[in-house]
Protein backbone atom coordinates (compact mmCIF):
# COMPACT_ATOMS: atom_id res chain seq x y z
CA UNK A 1 0.00 0.00 0.00
CA UNK A 2 1.26 3.46 -0.91
CA UNK A 3 0.46 6.31 1.46
CA UNK A 4 0.63 9.90 0.25
CA UNK A 5 1.75 12.37 2.90
CA UNK A 6 1.41 16.09 2.22
CA UNK A 7 2.90 18.66 4.57
CA UNK A 8 1.35 22.09 4.20
CA UNK A 9 1.83 25.37 6.02
CA UNK A 10 -1.42 26.69 7.49
CA UNK A 11 -1.06 29.99 5.56
CA UNK A 12 -1.02 28.12 2.26
CA UNK A 13 -4.00 25.99 3.26
CA UNK A 14 -5.95 29.11 4.32
CA UNK A 15 -5.33 30.57 0.85
CA UNK A 16 -6.61 27.41 -0.84
CA UNK A 17 -9.73 27.46 1.36
CA UNK A 18 -10.36 31.11 0.50
CA UNK A 19 -9.87 30.43 -3.22
CA UNK A 20 -12.26 27.46 -3.20
CA UNK A 21 -14.99 28.80 -0.89
CA UNK A 22 -14.63 32.56 -1.30
CA UNK A 23 -14.36 32.96 2.48
CA UNK A 24 -11.65 33.06 5.10
CA UNK A 25 -11.03 30.29 7.62
CA UNK A 26 -8.26 31.31 10.02
CA UNK A 27 -6.85 27.96 11.08
CA UNK A 28 -4.97 28.90 14.30
CA UNK A 29 -7.93 30.72 15.88
CA UNK A 30 -10.69 28.51 14.49
CA UNK A 31 -8.92 25.32 15.56
CA UNK A 32 -7.80 26.94 18.86
CA UNK A 33 -4.06 26.59 18.35
CA UNK A 34 -1.87 28.80 20.54
CA UNK A 35 0.64 31.36 19.35
CA UNK A 36 4.18 30.06 19.16
CA UNK A 37 3.06 26.51 19.81
CA UNK A 38 4.71 25.07 16.69
CA UNK A 39 1.75 22.74 16.44
CA UNK A 40 1.13 20.14 13.75
CA UNK A 41 -2.29 18.74 12.86
CA UNK A 42 -2.52 15.32 11.25
CA UNK A 43 -5.57 14.76 9.06
CA UNK A 44 -6.24 11.60 7.03
CA UNK A 45 -8.64 12.29 4.16
CA UNK A 46 -10.08 9.48 2.03
CA UNK A 47 -11.70 9.74 -1.37
CA UNK A 48 -15.42 10.35 -1.65
CA UNK A 49 -16.52 10.01 1.95
CA UNK A 50 -19.94 11.67 1.87
CA UNK A 51 -20.45 14.58 4.23
CA UNK A 52 -23.21 14.24 6.82
CA UNK A 53 -26.09 16.72 6.67
CA UNK A 54 -24.58 18.63 9.61
CA UNK A 55 -21.25 18.93 7.79
CA UNK A 56 -22.98 20.18 4.63
CA UNK A 57 -24.59 22.92 6.72
CA UNK A 58 -21.13 23.86 8.01
CA UNK A 59 -19.84 24.21 4.43
CA UNK A 60 -22.82 26.46 3.62
CA UNK A 61 -21.96 28.64 6.64
CA UNK A 62 -18.33 28.81 5.49
CA UNK A 63 -19.35 29.92 1.98
CA UNK A 64 -21.52 32.63 3.60
CA UNK A 65 -18.47 33.91 5.51
CA UNK A 66 -19.71 32.63 8.89
CA UNK A 67 -17.66 29.51 9.55
CA UNK A 68 -17.92 27.49 12.73
CA UNK A 69 -14.90 26.42 14.73
CA UNK A 70 -13.24 23.00 14.44
CA UNK A 71 -14.35 22.17 10.90
CA UNK A 72 -10.98 21.96 9.13
CA UNK A 73 -11.31 18.21 8.59
CA UNK A 74 -14.81 18.72 7.12
CA UNK A 75 -13.50 21.46 4.81
CA UNK A 76 -10.65 19.26 3.64
CA UNK A 77 -12.96 16.26 3.09
CA UNK A 78 -15.27 18.46 1.01
CA UNK A 79 -12.31 19.65 -1.07
CA UNK A 80 -11.20 16.04 -1.66
CA UNK A 81 -14.75 15.04 -2.60
CA UNK A 82 -14.85 17.90 -5.11
CA UNK A 83 -11.34 17.15 -6.43
CA UNK A 84 -9.89 20.45 -5.23
CA UNK A 85 -7.10 18.64 -3.36
CA UNK A 86 -5.87 15.03 -3.55
CA UNK A 87 -6.79 12.43 -0.97
CA UNK A 88 -4.10 11.45 1.49
CA UNK A 89 -2.55 12.10 4.86
CA UNK A 90 -2.03 15.82 5.58
CA UNK A 91 0.27 17.35 8.14
CA UNK A 92 -0.69 20.99 8.70
CA UNK A 93 2.15 23.05 10.17
CA UNK A 94 0.69 25.67 12.50
CA UNK A 95 3.54 27.83 13.76
CA UNK A 96 2.75 31.51 14.14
Amino acid sequence: MVKTITEVNYNDLEKVIEDVYGAKYEIPSMEERGSGSGDMMEINIRTKVPLRAYDCEEIIKLRAGKPSQWILRTIMQDMVNNREIPEGFYIVDISW
